[in-house]
């Protein structure tokens, strides 16, 4: 069990920064783009963060705390 916990904790915070990574590299071009590109790009993605992110946060919080719940014992 303590290897699943630590195992998927870990899975999901490699995902997690890497959801964040990509927003960081997206908005390195930030000044290539027109700002109805700018807008669309946005809001394509703030469309996808509301649906996947408070599931993967909470998942992953919970996981990483599980996870350290059991390294203690």
């Amino acid at each position: 069990m303590a290897t699943f916990l630590m195992t998927a904790s870990l899975a999901l915070t490699g995902l997690l920064a890497g959801i964040y990574v990509a927003g960081a590299i997206h908005d390195h071009r930030i000044d290539d783009l027109t700002a109805s590109q700018y807008t669309a790009m946005h809001l394509m993605r703030d469309r996808t963060f509301a649906r996947v992110m408070p599931v993967v946060g909470l998942v992953t919080l919970l996981l990483v705390a599980a996870a350290a719940a059991v390294a203690v014992e």
